[in-house]
């Protein structure tokens, strides 16, 4: 399972292709299981699933960096922690 966040725009492919879309990434990597299943005969099949967040109309990309901003700031408020005050007041 893939979740697209609008973030990347194109990946390359094993192949050395690229897949211009996450539909054709997607579809590329179904097909790559294709063409490799029968080197696995214990497993019956995979499906590939792709969700595109894009599509709900949030702007995922927006929300993403929203919520790395508040994690790094989370981060900043803690620098002193009681350790460190301790070990500054000695």
């Amino acid at each position: 399972m893939l979740v697209y966040q609008g973030v990347k725009q194109a990946w390359d492919l094993p192949a050395g292709t690229r897949a211009e879309s996450f539909g054709c990434l997607i579809s590329a990597l179904q097909a790559q299981w294709q063409a490799i299943s029968s080197q696995f005969p214990g497993v019956e099949d995979i499906r590939v699933i792709g969700i595109d967040l894009t599509k709900r109309g949030i702007d995922a990309k927006a929300v993403a960096v929203a919520r790395r901003a508040r994690a790094a700031d989370a981060n900043s408020d803690h620098t002193d922690s009681p350790i460190e005050s301790l070990a500054s007041d000695s």
